[in-house]
């Protein structure tokens, strides 16, 4: 994956992290889950490596998983 892409999503969890935490990937998406600040958290360090891109591929995929059963 190019570094702009892991960057780019890097600072849009970080953003949802610090500004968002209760937001999943869309702003139409709210949740009162307090854990989902520690899991964004988690997909921002994580895409921010190369090695580690493929963590960050899965807390999304976690978040989407997340979002359907809602």
């Amino acid at each position: 994956m190019p570094a702009i892409m892991r960057y780019g999503t890097s600072a849009f969890f970080l953003t949802l992290t610090l500004s968002f935490p209760h937001i999943i990937l869309t702003p139409e998406l709210v949740v009162e889950n307090p854990a989902m600040r520690y899991v964004h958290a988690l997909i921002a360090l994580t895409a921010f490596h190369r090695r580690t891109s493929l963590i960050a591929g899965d807390g999304i995929l976690f978040l989407y998983s997340y979002a359907t059963q809602l």
